[in-house]
């Protein structure tokens, strides 16, 4: 399938020239209701190309990275959320009669707008950054800071906060930190799925 811009788009669309003049993007499903799509990939692809300092060809770029996203390895956008915040909302659910676990549910689900649920750590690598839910103070129950693993062994996770070194059971939520390439695939990946 192709996108074929045969119309220019108005002068003021954030859109860079060269999308805008008949630029031609492979993999994506498009009729005259989806223009939006093209919106929304620029947005992504403009937090993901503003870590690089050069001028970038961007429909080289779009190819490469949807030569890059493996269908079994990265999921859409879209799924990843629904599955996180279900995950975060039945880990809260057996907690919300102490009303402070109602506030934090909702700093929780924006805190962790930017991670995946990882169902097991074994996946994990050292260094890795992820945060958790733990059931330890139940009656206020918060996300952790953002913490990188130092080891997994026999069923206690040991993590670096900074300075210092904690360890913790295996029976909490991981969240995985989504970075902004991989962000980018998953977006990407949502929209082809619509």
């Amino acid at each position: 399938m192709l996108i074929v811009f045969n119309t220019p788009l108005k002068h003021s669309s954030p859109l860079p020239k060269q999308l805008i003049e008949g630029t031609k993007l492979s993999c994506f499903f498009f009729n005259k209701f989806k223009i939006r799509i093209i919106h929304n990939l620029y947005l992504y692809l403009k937090i993901y190309f503003k870590y690089i300092n050069y001028n970038m060809d961007y429909e080289t770029e779009i190819n490469k990275i949807l030569e890059s996203i493996d269908d079994q390895v990265i999921q859409p956008l879209n799924l990843v959320s629904d599955k996180r915040n279900k995950i975060i909302k039945d880990f809260y659910n057996k907690f919300l009669n102490y009303n402070v676990n109602k506030n934090n549910l909702k700093e929780s689900l924006k805190i962790l707008e930017k991670y995946e649920y990882i169902s097991s750590i074994i996946n994990f690598k050292k260094g890795d950054k992820f945060r958790f839910l733990s059931k330890k103070c139940f009656y206020d129950l918060k996300v952790s800071p953002l913490v990188s693993l130092i080891q997994y062994k026999n069923g206690i996770i040991t993590y670096r906060n900074g300075l210092f070194i904690n360890s913790v059971r295996d029976d909490v939520c991981l969240f995985k930190y989504i970075t902004d390439e991989l962000l980018v695939k998953m977006k990407l990946m949502e929209l082809i799925n619509d």
